[in-house]
């Protein structure tokens, strides 16, 4: 995000005074400088500009706890669908591992085709795709 918009604000506010599981978090952090001083182009992260990232965390205390962990994750879903809007780009390491291949695609901005070729050279057959998967273009994707 580039900047703290009171809409946002209100709108993180909503989901934290709605009933909401008690690990439940909305958090930003801070970035710009050292991240905004590197040209977008230099590194696979493209999105250097923004001086903020909004994480949505959610953890529950009983891994064997179907209800808690169903709830925690759709209210972290939920959070997200409606504060998504306010972002532009996204983090690969926060991703879920179910997160579609449009938010990879728009993480690495302009620096995607150049990271399909490096894929293409160094990992045709996509055997390191359990991450933020660029895959190979003869993938198709």
């Amino acid at each position: 995000m580039k900047r703290l918009e009171p809409e946002l604000i209100e709108a993180v506010l909503a989901h934290l005074e709605a009933p909401h599981p008690q690990n439940g978090e909305i958090d930003f952090v801070h970035q710009g400088g050292a991240i905004a001083r590197v040209k977008p182009n230099a590194s696979a992260f493209w999105h250097r500009e923004p001086l903020f990232t909004l994480l949505i965390d959610i953890d529950w205390d009983d891994p064997k706890d179907p209800l808690a962990r169903d709830t925690s994750i759709a209210w972290a879903r939920a959070t997200w669908d409606s504060l998504e809007r306010f972002t532009d780009g996204f983090y690969v390491n926060t991703m879920a591992a179910d997160d579609p291949h449009r938010r990879v695609r728009a993480t690495y901005g302009d620096n995607y085709p150049r990271l399909v070729a490096l894929k293409d050279k160094y990992d045709p057959t996509n055997l390191f795709r359990l991450n933020a998967n660029v895959p190979p273009s003869s993938s198709g994707a």
